[in-house]
């Protein structure tokens, strides 16, 4: 079985299936001689030492495969080298081999990685993640510059497969990979090593945990729970900026709503507390849960543009009538009808000026319908005016580019507003239609074909 145990079934039925009584994992049942070609696949990395403080991984592909009425046998070669070397400016570098049976002369190892495709499809063979061979790990990293970056301990505290180049390379000018994996913040040092901006999030420069997280010291047993990602950290800032002590309810809460962006969060937690916001939120989500597009994040979208409303209209956000309305889908448009009667011409020119960039970056049209971009800011008021939506007040914020405002329009009926989109790079934050209803079918299959078109992806 997976545990590479031998063990006598009971029970036995041809492609049954069956638990593994050693070590849990479930399986198939397969008689031997009913089965045809059964064959499994996996890649390994084993470390070893290469002149010097140099390190080479050897990347092991392992093929086992089953024929009918045969025992099982295995097959493993060698596919890549992968060499890690100081370099002069004291950082370190790495040099890529692959086994190639295109490469003429003395060797069959040619520089560089596999072909990531091969006859059309993902070449298995240029594939580098995987598991770790541990066994000579601590004699292969003795006395070399990687003998403390607890590679083992990383390894074994995410329990999945990894690609150990770039922790390796990273250990080398990110030190406190170490002390990170010591508090078994095992997802921050995949974020550092493996997202080519997770050191923005982070403060590598700090001397102690406050510095480096930006988190109050007592907050470090949120981080380290299974599951734990930057939303937790980003929460946790949000929280303690506000003046709010950090709660397990606030969290689970958080995670049950799939709110993944934590920044939505910060103008109701400037003017409430966890549990108001929570006991708020859960009782307008309630009321309209059918009728939205992203679950309790459009509802938590739409408070937001009310607290924006209210601050722009000067009202007491400290008065807990307005700033928990009883009607909240009431108080929402009357606040969002006497900032509509504001002059919005001001944001033409900036507007204007911003057009034939998002007809570049964005416009599409398939199936009948088309994305375009607003002309003027007075033309994104009338669209939120006919559509009964609040993408009015949206004109400002865009002239200042923080949002972009785009028209989902028939195009044979390119001025007659159909579906109102908010973007912000390439995430698709809000598709509104005629009173903040959800895409109908015909939208949601376009949105498809353009998010495939133009790279986009959902916010949430």
């Amino acid at each position: 079985s997976a545990c590479g145990e031998e063990i006598e079934l009971t029970g036995v039925r041809h492609n049954a299936a069956s638990v593994c009584p050693r070590c849990g994992r479930e399986l198939t049942m397969k008689s031997n001689g009913k089965h045809g070609h059964i064959w499994d696949r996996a890649t390994a990395s084993v470390i070893q030492r290469f002149h010097g403080s140099s390190l080479i991984i050897r990347i092991v592909k392992v093929y086992q495969d089953f024929y009918k009425n045969a025992p099982g046998k295995m097959n493993c070669y060698e596919e890549t080298r992968i060499i890690i070397s100081p370099q002069e400016n004291g950082a370190f570098g790495k040099e890529v081999y692959h086994h190639s049976g295109d490469s003429v002369g003395i060797t069959r190892w040619k520089k560089g990685y596999p072909p990531a495709s091969y006859l059309f499809q993902q070449n298995f063979n240029a594939e580098t993640c995987g598991f770790l061979y541990c066994k000579n790990l601590d004699k292969a990293l003795k006395g070399t510059p990687w003998q403390y970056c607890q590679l083992r301990e990383f390894y074994e505290g995410i329990h999945d497969q990894m690609e150990v180049a770039p922790y390796l390379i990273s250990y080398s000018t990110i030190p406190a990979i170490e002390f990170f994996v010591k508090l078994k913040l095992f997802w921050l040092v995949t974020h550092v090593v493996y997202r080519r901006d997770g050191v923005k999030d982070i403060n590598l420069n700090g001397k102690n945990l406050r510095e480096v997280l930006q988190i109050d010291p007592s907050d470090l047993p949120f981080l380290q729970k299974p599951g734990a990602d930057i939303r937790e950290l980003q929460l946790l800032r949000i929280l303690r900026t506000a003046g709010h002590q950090p709660t397990e309810e606030f969290f689970t809460w958080v995670n049950a709503n799939e709110l993944t962006e934590m920044n939505q969060l910060v103008p109701a937690l400037n003017n409430t507390t966890p549990h108001k916001l929570m006991r708020y939120l859960d009782q307008l989500f309630s009321k309209s849960k059918k009728s939205t597009y992203r679950g309790c994040a459009g509802v938590l979208s739409d408070y937001n543009d009310y607290l924006g409303f209210c601050e722009q209209l000067q009202y007491d956000l400290k008065n807990e009538f307005v700033l928990f309305p009883k009607n909240f889908q009431r108080a929402h448009d009357q606040a969002n009808t006497l900032i509509k009667q504001h002059r919005v011409e001001q944001y033409d020119p900036q507007i204007a000026s911003m057009r034939e960039e998002l007809k570049r970056r964005y416009q599409f049209k398939s199936d009948g319908l088309i994305v375009l971009p607003p002309r003027s800011a007075r033309e994104i008021v009338v669209e939120g005016q006919k559509l009964r939506h609040c993408v009015g007040n949206y004109a400002r914020r865009m002239a200042e580019k923080s949002c972009i405002i785009l028209f989902i329009r028939r195009e044979a009926q390119q001025k007659k507003p159909f579906f109102t989109v908010e973007v912000q790079g390439d995430k698709i934050r809000q598709v509104r239609g005629s009173n903040n209803r959800a895409p109908v079918p015909e939208v949601t299959a376009f949105l498809d074909k353009w998010k495939k078109k133009k790279h986009l992806d959902d916010a949430a």
